[in-house]
């Protein structure tokens, strides 16, 4: 390793003797490469400043292959609207920061800035210090004091901890997510005492380890009293390097001169904006000339002009391939270490570290490093004297390997927590409304009950041992279900004709379903050689989901059944891919390909994706759609006909008489559920004679994808791809202020803007509002109810770049994809359902930039509670909170509707969501002869105290949740579980919730003996079976004075009141 350690030996010489070093030439991995030496040479931090959001994101995930993650912290921009349900990921890393500076002053970290994060001047480091809470075990601290800083630091109290700045408080225990934290802690209290403290996982809400010491910092900046900079937190002898520090300077001095405009033009808001501090672009010069730096730009031209002990050009380039030409590789080693480079291969499969390990020593090379750890890309550098070779270098991209999917969790809980006023659906009863437990008493032993609210003055007190009978309702968005009578028969009525429509469908699928596995059709042959090699040219990593399907597909095309595959998945996550190597697979057999799609627009830009993807290769690729002349339109059929097409993609003009293909061999139809009844009926023809591929962007529930297993061929890709950059998201009153900023931003970096404006009515008016308030900038308008046509050609201008903003109701098309526009405004936000504005957000962050999403409400409306949630659950879809959940679900229900069909859409508002899938699936399972004994639950009445008090769980929906598992649970293993849990979570067990353990175990030994029901009254006990009894048992129980039969049923008295362990003791003798 001589380079590298040479010259950065040579820098921090220079830098220790106050000179500053002017470097050039590194860029991406060579960069992060160079920057994690520096890091290792020297004791303490790194301050890299770089020019903007993404480069620092950028730089992180870089650095993140050399380093630990935890080292590395980022402090960018503050928000430039305050926003205050919850803290942003930007708010955290900051704090985090800034506390780390404090805490630990020497620990090796490197920090990475940006203009937009060292502008805004900060508090003391001393006044953070004094705001830090430490905490250990064995300390005594006054509980409600504790309670009251946490407040006051910023902290929201919750009921469930789920995100970084909440706290929660249940007896003598504490749950806390400090800010820059990993985890959250929980403290157990033993009186004023702490006893423990864990950190915990919030998916399961579970404690993983036992932890000395934790600081509780504060969870919001301080906006009076900031006269400080970053630099007053860090030791004077700090490592500083600015990346590109032309641009960092224009950075800083265009958000000083955007805060200015901002205050000039709101002069109502000014009073508290005026009280913020900047530091501006002399004080900046001034604190970097009182310290040495390390100045780097990629060029050397655009260097600036300071005195530097060291003037040095970095030299490297990209990693060449060794794709298939392993001697080229192992020449190169050689004449590398002839140089004395430092030569490290990383390799992420152990079979490829020992396959090369061998391979080495054959070639008689040693001295060479091996790295589990993967990197992106390799490089070369004379000047470092190191060569990093990445396998994606030496192999080519490893589509084969099998990627380990992550295990689905439970829905995160706070999905279970049922909030009183839900709707609901009991199996037996209906929809109702849920009012919470509630506790009852009767002779003298208190239980709980679920209180559900029906139509009218109904309402039914549900024993808890009934809880599996009831589901959530959750239909599509807006519309409130009619609640069921109880008594009344409708409720029967309802469920028979959703059972029934059921059935005829299933029996239709399955109908359709074996027909198609009658037909014979055409098998293609296994892979070519050029199709490894055109799957190699992806650019991007594949998702677990992505390659499974892309087998599922191969495995069908390959049988001599015709394919009728679905893959569902979300816009973005990779469906065109799949179907792109479904098409090449086709073609290279000989066979002709049709894409069909709903839209011009999306055939024009389906036709672009796949010119570009195909260029490679001898593929005749064109597109049918009324853009084309109809002379064009002549030739196309034409030379269809005789084959000289191989992919053509078309709308519905495919589908018309004179369209005759030479060779068909793969129908692929996109978003099927949005072409007409007859259009559908023309593609059903197609469908006989091909393999057919379709694709939906609306995701589908996992359930129902296992109850259509033998209907329907189904894929599902769930799984996203890797964000580059998190979507910065604000929910806000309208504000024509920050709504000219957001966009003039955008339009400043070179961007587009969508603006959605949901009422064609008053559309154009929106327009001249937008018009007045931003003259030079061009607007491109678009709704529904325009001809095609024009709709086509406007959004197609759009794509060319022809408008800044695209002013429109929802129908931003849900497949296009437009990596350009990078920022969405959304008017009246409150009036649109979550899943809308989840589709729409989702329209930007495709591309390598930071998007923005703003979602606005009138200023002087109020909002109801409803929209409220809405909003701020959108807001927290950046840490995939419960809200997405919901968004998803109703998504999933939308996409249910469109795979089943129309009429099952009814069907599904009728009974809930959840409901409906249940009767799918015992449908489908007696439909393939697969009937299920639908095991009885023993029914337990025991005279004592069994529940939750709210003294040990006060919300219902967590208890629900406790009550389903411990109702559910199989083995007496899950209840030793469920008490631990509680233990964990709750604190020790109050004697009603160890009694309900305890019959949760009774209940599961009860159910392995054929028991019905278990009554126990003071010294009598009654247990009726599901089978006769023998009579010879009576003998066999101790302290029973005497006993009754009848035929299932057995009554007996004993001396004193049967204890629980008499209880077991029967059970065994049973």
């Amino acid at each position: 390793m001589i380079g590298s350690t040479d010259i950065i030996d040579r820098i921090n010489k220079c830098l220790k003797q106050k000179q500053n070093v002017i470097l050039s030439g590194l860029s991406g991995i060579s960069r992060a490469y160079f920057i994690q030496e520096w890091l290792n040479s020297r004791k303490g931090k790194l301050l890299c400043l770089v020019s903007s959001e993404e480069k620092a994101f950028d730089l992180s995930q870089d650095l993140a292959q050399f380093i630990d993650h935890q080292q590395i912290f980022r402090f960018l921009a503050r928000d430039y609207v305050p926003s205050k349900e919850n803290y942003t990921l930007a708010e955290q890393e900051r704090m985090a920061t800034l506390q780390e500076c404090v805490l630990h002053p020497f620990r090796r970290r490197i920090i990475i800035a940006t203009p937009g994060g060292i502008v805004y001047k900060l508090e003391s480091p001393q006044r953070i210090k004094e705001q830090l809470l430490p905490l250990k075990p064995g300390q005594e601290l006054v509980l409600e004091q504790v309670l009251r800083q946490l407040v006051v630091s910023g902290y929201f109290r919750v009921d469930t901890v789920s995100s970084p700045g909440e706290f929660a408080q249940r007896g003598g225990i504490i749950d806390i997510y400090p800010l820059g934290q990993p985890r959250p802690y929980r403290l157990e209290l033993y009186g004023d005492m702490i006893d423990s403290i864990r950190s915990f996982d919030v998916e399961s809400q579970r404690s993983l380890e036992t932890v000395s010491m934790i600081h509780i910092g504060p969870a919001r900046e301080e906006n009076r009293l900031t006269q400080y900079t970053i630099f007053d937190y860090l030791d004077p002898d700090i490592g500083i390097m600015l990346d590109e520090p032309k641009d960092i300077k224009s950075g800083l001095e265009l958000y000083i001169r955007r805060w200015q405009e901002s205050i000039k033009e709101a002069p109502e808001k000014a009073e508290d904006l005026k009280r913020w501090s900047f530091l501006e672009s002399q004080e900046l010069q001034q604190l970097l000339e009182q310290r040495s730096v390390i100045y780097h730009s990629f060029f050397p031209g655009r260097i600036v002009p300071v005195k530097a002990g060291i003037i040095e050009h970095i030299s490297q380039k990209e990693m060449e391939f060794f794709i298939n030409e392993y001697e080229r590789l192992f020449k190169r080693l050689k004449e590398w270490q002839s140089k004395n480079y430092r030569i490290s291969l990383h390799i992420k499969s152990r079979a490829g570290r020992e396959q090369l390990k061998k391979d080495l020593v054959d070639y008689h090379l040693s001295g060479i490093e091996i790295s589990s750890k993967p990197l992106s890309s390799g490089f070369i550098s004379q000047t470092l004297g190191v060569a990093l070779i990445s396998e994606n270098e030496i192999w080519g991209k490893q589509t084969n390997r099998r990627v380990k999917k992550k295990e689905k969790k439970e829905n995160r809980i706070l999905l279970e927590n049922m909030k009183i006023g839900d709707y609901v659906v009991h199996e037996n009863y209906g929809i109702g409304i849920f009012r919470g437990v509630t506790q009852l008493e009767t002779d003298g032993i208190t239980r709980e009950y679920i209180l559900l609210q029906y139509a009218g003055t109904d309402r039914l007190y549900l024993s808890l041992d009934k809880l599996d009978l009831l589901f959530p309702y959750h239909a599509s968005e807006e519309k409130r279900p009619r609640l069921s009578k109880l008594g009344g028969s409708d409720w029967e009525r309802t469920k028979s004709k959703v059972t029934q429509s059921i059935q005829e469908m299933a029996e239709k699928l399955l109908k359709l379903y074996a027909a198609r596995q009658a037909q014979p059709g055409y098998a293609f042959s296994p892979d070519t050689p050029w199709q490894k090699q055109f799957e190699d040219a992806f650019p991007y990593q594949e998702t677990p989901d992505q390659l499974s399907a892309i087998r599922d597909i191969k495995a069908d095309m390959e049988r001599s059944q015709p394919m009728d595959r679905l893959i569902c998945g979300d816009v973005g996550y990779g469906k065109t891919e799949v179907a792109m190597r479904a098409a090449f697979k086709a073609v290279m057999d000989g066979k002709q390909v049709a894409i069909l799609v709903p839209t011009t627009v999306l055939a024009e830009q389906h036709y672009h994706t796949f010119r570009e993807r195909f260029k490679q290769y001898p593929v005749a690729i064109e597109v049918l759609s009324r853009f084309r002349s109809p002379t064009q339109q002549k030739k196309i059929v034409a030379d269809l006909e005789a084959g000289a097409i191989d992919i053509i993609i078309g709308t519905h003009r495919l589908l018309s008489r004179d369209v005759k293909f030479r060779d068909l061999g793969l129908l692929v139809i996109d978003e099927e559920h949005r072409f007409g009844v007859s259009q559908k009926e023309k593609i059903k023809m197609l469908k006989q004679l091909v393999d057919v591929l379709s694709l939906s962007a609306t995701p589908i529930p996992r359930s129902l994808h296992m109850s259509m297993t033998g209907l329907r061929d189904l894929s599902v890709i769930d799984t996203p791809p890797p964000e580059r950059y998190p979507i910065k998201t604000y929910v806000l009153e309208y504000n024509e202020d920050i709504i000219a900023e957001a966009i003039h931003t955008e339009i400043e970096r070179k961007g587009q803007v969508f603006f959605v404006h949901n009422r064609i009515q008053d559309i154009y008016a929106v327009r001249e509002r937008l018009q007045e308030l931003l003259p030079r900038v061009s607007i491109g308008v678009g709704h529904g109810r325009m001809p095609e046509e024009e709709l086509s050609r406007v959004i197609t201008d759009f794509l060319a770049g022809s408008y800044h903003i695209f002013l429109c109701t929802t129908i931003i098309e849900s497949g296009l994809d437009m990596p350009n526009v990078n920022t969405i405004i959304v008017d009246e936000a409150d009036r649109m359902g979550l899943a809308q504005l989840y589709q729409l957000r989702g329209r930007v962050g495709r591309s390598n930039r930071i998007a923005y999403a703003y979602l606005t409400y009138k200023p002087e409306k109020n909002i109801n509670e409803m929209a409220q949630k809405r909003l701020n659950a959108i807001r927290e879809f950046n840490e995939l909170g419960a809200g997405i959940k919901i968004a998803l679900r109703d998504l999933e229900i939308r996409g249910a509707g469109n795979i089943l069909g129309p009429e099952q859409h009814g069907y599904i508002q009728a009974v809930g969501f959840d409901m409906y899938c249940r009767l799918l699936e015992r449908e489908t399972q007696s439909l393939k002869g697969l009937q299920q004994e639908e095991k009885s639950t023993p029914l337990l009445d025991i005279d004592m105290d069994y529940y939750i008090p709210d003294s040990y769980i006060r919300d219902s929906g967590t208890k629900i949740r406790i009550y389903r598992k411990l109702m559910l649970a199989q083995e007496a293993e899950e209840i030793e579980e469920i008490k631990s849990e509680l233990r964990d979570r709750f604190g020790p067990l109050p004697g009603p919730v160890e009694n309900f353990l305890k019959l949760s175990k009774l209940r599961i030994a009860a159910g392995s003996k054929d028991i019905k029901s278990l009554r126990r009254k003071g010294n009598r006990l009654e247990i009726q079976l599901e089978r006769p009894l023998s009579k010879n048992i009576s003998g066999q129980i101790k302290g029973m004075k005497n006993s009754r039969y009848r035929e299932n049923t057995i009554s007996m008295q004993f001396e004193g009141q049967v204890s629980l362990r008499q209880l077991q003791q029967v059970l065994d003798v049973l």
